[in-house]
């Protein structure tokens, strides 16, 4: 995937945070939350391995304690096989909107511009946002690698999220792998049109990430038709 760029959609309320150098990060636990009503921001199964399997070709069996009978269930509409690991509720995350090279085509004034299929195909959010471009993408990620490397005790990972069908691709080997932090780098193909790179976590006591020079790396827009990049 060649990223080239990154949109980020920013609450009206936290945009003069953001141009201020500074990413305010959620917990997994955040997007749970009964309240949040957008579905486009709820996942309830944030960190969740999971396999949905056709209740038709299994039988799901129950024994009532103190009974010999075995009886099965019976009418299921649906039928998940769920994991989870220790302390994924711990894990903070800052999301990025992905832009590649594949998203762009030349525009009349000899630059070019975000495709109307890549435009069309973004959420839609039911909040007012502010929204942010970056065509510095490696520098910006490199920066905030750096910052965390000045903190203690932490563990992260930064990468674009991987969408699935029915089953999360680690559901077969999650007891093989090194930290709970991998299982969030995976959704539900519902999820598709956030393209999210994900800053991922563990062990980071603060709420937001201070870095330096917000302007070498991202300008407010009014219009993603408006937005013009000059290929290098």
């Amino acid at each position: 995937m060649n990223i080239i760029g990154f949109l980020k959609y920013v609450l009206p309320e936290y945009a003069s945070d953001f141009e201020d150098s500074k990413l305010f990060m959620q917990n997994i636990a955040y997007y749970k939350d009964e309240d949040i009503t957008d579905k486009l921001i709820k996942d309830t199964d944030e960190g969740i391995v999971y396999h949905e399997k056709d209740p038709n070709n299994h039988a799901v069996l129950f024994q009532v304690v103190g009974k010999d009978e075995i009886h099965q269930l019976k009418g299921l509409k649906s039928l998940r096989h769920s994991k989870w690991l220790n302390n994924i509720e711990k894990i903070k995350i800052y999301c990025l909107t992905i832009i590649t090279s594949d998203d762009i085509e030349p525009a009349e004034d000899g630059q070019y511009k975000l495709k109307d299929s890549y435009v069309d195909s973004l959420p839609n959010y039911s909040e007012n946002r502010v929204i942010y471009v970056s065509f510095n993408p490696k520098p910006f990620i490199e920066t905030i690698k750096e910052k965390l490397v000045e903190e203690e005790s932490i563990y992260c990972k930064m990468q674009p999220v991987e969408y699935f069908e029915n089953e999360h691709p680690l559901f077969s080997s999650l007891n093989d792998i090194n930290h709970a932090i991998d299982t969030v780098f995976y959704k539900p193909s519902l999820y598709n049109s956030q393209r999210e790179y994900r800053i991922a976590i563990h062990g980071y006591e603060k709420q937001n990430i201070f870095y330096n020079n917000y302007n070498d790396y991202w300008n407010k827009i009014d219009e993603l038709e408006n937005i013009r990049i000059i290929r290098k």
